[in-house]
């Protein structure tokens, strides 16, 4: 008779024994993983005569067997492909592979046959988890992955928040761990007992790693003093040969951190955040979850997700500098001693992770610890996570990587996506545009095995524990490559570029110099500068030194600028733009001005043509052109008194004229210019005509005036944020014409006290917000309320007749995400 066992568990490795039958089965794969891995099984058979039958010669098939109603993650018809079965490494191995296409869940029933058709089978119980990247790999046997240290060749040793163990993974396919490492006995231990460490940081220097718990009281409030370690061991080897060795631990560091703050000033709650009952990831708890050493090898800069500075939403992140940590993991030292806190503005979010490479970049994983509340943690809500570059200068503020978008979610469907990015991978040797790190996910409260909803659904999973988490044959955490963008490094930035002050329209300022200084760690060639932007007429610029110059760290050069409005009171905007072969992130810089009313240079008054008109005659209108040219209103006069409906270039003189001189009155208008009013001379006196004239048509009676509907309509406002803090508005009407919609419209934005006016062009204006939206930070949402006046003009219509066109003023409230 054939047998048939699982081989599937951990290499060999001198670190710690595991039992294959627990790891064994169930079995999981991911939707779209091409590392998926396999289930090795060891099969043989005894012949008739007592001998071994050569394994090679034993056949092993495999087949997908529904399991009652649960939805197969081979789909309804599998593919031929979906299971296959392969020769392992030694000739009584088998490797059975899968290719999942969709969440669920599936028996495959392994069956050997032998000499004389002799069979044996193996049932595996085979889960399908959600699809994520192309580039995701999944870690088998964990899910609460919180920190990383690179072990070299694509290999991390992993630890989390949920197990002592540290395990060591080839990251760049999905699997099981290669090796286990045990830190040994936590000076925080209860006599006999084994407490919970909650893994969330760790720091290399040299050869040695520091692995560091959360110091946190656990997500209850509960103090247990055993989260309150660190250990120090050291690495040898690399890749699938790195080992790890235990060097020494400290308990004390969470009441150290205590006793400084409290001695200076209380200025973290430090002690508030850590009491009995304190939520320890709030804005005013107490939680770290970074760790790396400064550039000086040896001090180690401790992360903080909680507090935030102030211990309020969208206060600062805190890192707090340990400067004796060796001395005492190696009982060299009895109490930690600190450095000056550094305090890092990341929008509200707090540290998660903070990694420095070879050349001293930083690069730092955040999330908004103000997004929710204590209740929900930690599995009610989505955490959104960023990016930061930082020089690792105190005074240098972090620089926001990836356009400042979040992180890709874990997967397409968020909708049961619990997990949080938590750990940093192997690091660049410098941080550049295109490079790439591995990002580690704690998926203990993910849902992978369902679509969505409660995870107990009976149609892909039902295999649970006390706290809804997965059976830990199935537990496995993701690992994902991003492509960083973004400034990293390079940083301009430019002063001088103040509002200008009123200035009239076709007049030109003094010049403004504007000082463009390199205030990053890396050289920045200037290639060019330019104005762009809706308003870019209305600024004059002279590059001056900063024309094709390379800026070196700390270097400096300065341009000129002028304002000059083409426009009346009107508030232009436009954006200093450098153009670099550098990889900036902020490469425009906001330049503002507000043009007065102005008054217009030349206003001819009109011209009739005739001058000693008769009843009957058609006088024309003419004007010379205006400076600036402007829109013109015509009314004709009677005597010097307006003639109702006669508002046109053209006047027909009639017997209500007669004995009446006429005239023409036009009144100018353009956007940012006070109106002007100018008059013709007046005609002679109207005369009648002499002797009666023949009847018009040859005798046919003339046509009538015809009367035509208005036409009515209703505006249509739309608003749309864009960089640098600008809003472009459109107005259309329908059945209106676009060069007709040139009013001067009222804008109001929540938050900021100030009203703007800004003039429409054939429907459409932008506006700068300036320096009175300073405060509202980049991705707030305000309420932008929008008001046009009043359209009324009138058409000519033939054969005869005005037809009028009116739309009424309109208000309109609109919510935007400034950016």
């Amino acid at each position: 008779m054939p047998w048939v066992i699982p081989s599937w568990g951990i290499g060999d490795t001198p670190l710690v024994p595991v039992n294959l039958a627990q790891i064994s089965n169930p079995h999981s794969g991911t939707v779209g993983d091409p590392t998926n891995p396999d289930f090795e099984l060891r099969v043989a058979q005894t012949g008739a005569d007592g001998a071994p039958v050569d394994p090679a010669s034993l056949q092993v098939t495999a087949q997908i067997v529904r399991n009652g109603n649960r939805v197969s993650p081979f789909g309804d018809t599998p593919a031929p492909g979906a299971v296959t079965v392969r020769a392992g490494d030694a000739p009584d191995l088998r490797r059975v592979a899968f290719t999942p296409v969709r969440i669920g869940n599936a028996k495959v029933v392994v069956t050997v046959t032998g000499q004389g058709g002799a069979t044996a089978s193996y049932t595996i119980d085979f889960y399908a988890s959600k699809a994520a990247s192309s580039t995701s790999r999944y870690l088998h046997l964990t899910a609460d992955t919180s920190t990383a240290i690179d072990a070299g060749d694509g290999y991390l040793f992993i630890a989390g928040d949920e197990h002592r163990q540290i395990r060591l993974y080839d990251a760049e396919r999905s699997g099981v761990p290669i090796a286990l490492f045990h830190p040994g006995k936590n000076p925080n231990d209860s006599a006999g007992g084994e407490g919970e460490d909650d893994f969330e940081a760790s720091a290399r220097s040299g050869d040695s790693v520091f692995w560091l718990g959360s110091q946190s009281n656990s997500r209850k409030g509960e103090v247990q003093p055993s989260r309150h370690v660190v250990y120090e061991t050291t690495i040898a080897g690399r890749g699938k040969d790195a080992t790890l060795a235990r060097v020494g631990a400290y308990g004390g560091l969470r009441r150290d951190l205590i006793a400084w703050d409290t001695a200076n000033g209380r200025r973290y709650g430090f002690a508030a955040g850590s009491a009995e009952g304190a939520y320890p990831s709030v804005p005013d708890g107490f939680n770290i979850e970074g760790a790396e050493f400064a550039p000086d090898g040896t001090t180690l800069y401790l992360g903080f997700r909680a507090p935030l500075v102030g211990r309020k939403n969208g206060g600062d992140a805190l890192i707090v500098p340990v400067t004796n940590i060796q001395q005492l993991t190696r009982g060299q030292a009895s109490h930690a001693t600190f450095g000056t806190p550094i305090e890092l503005d990341f929008d509200g979010g707090s540290i998660r992770e903070l990694r420095r490479n070879a050349a001293g970049e930083y690069l730092i994983l955040t999330n908004d610890v103000s997004r929710y509340t204590a209740e929900e943690l930690p599995t009610a809500v989505l955490q959104p996570a960023l990016l930061w570059y930082w020089d690792g200068n105190p005074a240098t503020e972090p620089q926001r990587l990836g356009g400042g978008e979040p992180l890709p979610p874990n997967v397409t469907d968020v909708s049961a996506s619990l997990g949080s990015w938590e750990g940093i991978g192997a690091m660049p040797e410098r941080l550049e545009p295109g490079s790439q790190v591995r990002l580690i996910m704690d998926q203990g409260y993910d849902h992978l095995f369902v679509p969505a909803g409660p995870i107990t659904d009976e149609l892909y999973y039902d295999m649970v524990n006390k706290d809804s988490r997965l059976i830990p044959t199935l537990m496995k955490a993701r690992t994902d490559l991003v492509t960083l963008t973004g400034d990293l490094g390079y940083q301009l930035t430019v002063t001088g570029l103040a509002a200008f002050a009123e200035q009239l329209p076709g007049t030109t300022s003094a010049p403004r110099t504007a000082t463009i200084t390199n205030t990053g760690r890396k050289t920045v060639p200037v290639d060019a500068l330019s104005v762009r932007g809706g308003d870019a007429g209305d600024f004059q610029l002279d590059p001056g030194s900063c024309a094709r110059i390379t800026l070196a760290p700390g270097d400096a050069c300065s341009a000129s600028l002028r304002y000059a409005p083409a426009r009346g009171a009107v508030t232009s905007s436009a954006q200093l733009e450098v153009t670099s072969s550098a990889p900036l992130f902020n490469r425009s810089f906001g330049l503002t001005g507000t043009a007065g009313t102005g008054t217009f240079a030349t206003s001819a008054a009109p011209t009739i043509d005739i001058v000693a008109p008769r009843v009957g005659d058609r006088l024309t209108a003419t004007v010379a052109a205006w400076s600036p040219a402007a829109e013109l209103r015509y009314q004709w006069l009677r005597g010097g008194a307006p003639i109702p409906g006669a508002a046109e270039a053209a006047y027909t003189a009639t017997a209500a004229d007669e004995g009446f001189t006429l005239s023409v009155r036009v009144t100018g208008t353009t956007p940012g210019y006070e109106s002007k009013t100018r008059t013709s001379v007046p005609t002679a006196a109207v005369a009648v005509i002499a002797s009666a004239p023949e009847p018009p048509f040859g005798g046919v009676r003339p046509p009538t005036i015809l009367s035509w509907e208005p036409v009515r309509s209703r505006y249509a406002i739309e608003v749309v944020t864009r960089s640098g803090r600008q809003l472009r508005l459109t107005v259309r009407a329908p059945r209106i014409e676009a060069a007709k919609l040139s009013q001067r419209v009222t804008v109001k934005v929540a938050g900021i006290r100030a009203t703007y006016r800004v003039t429409l062009r054939r429907g459409q204006a932008t506006l700068k917000l300036g320096a009175k939206a300073k405060r509202l930070k980049t991705g707030t949402r305000a309420i932008v309320t929008v008001t046009v006046p009043e359209l009324r003009y009138l058409v000519d219509k033939q054969p005869s007749g005005q037809q009028s066109h009116e739309v009424p003023s309109a208000t309109k409230r609109i919510a935007v995400k400034l950016r």
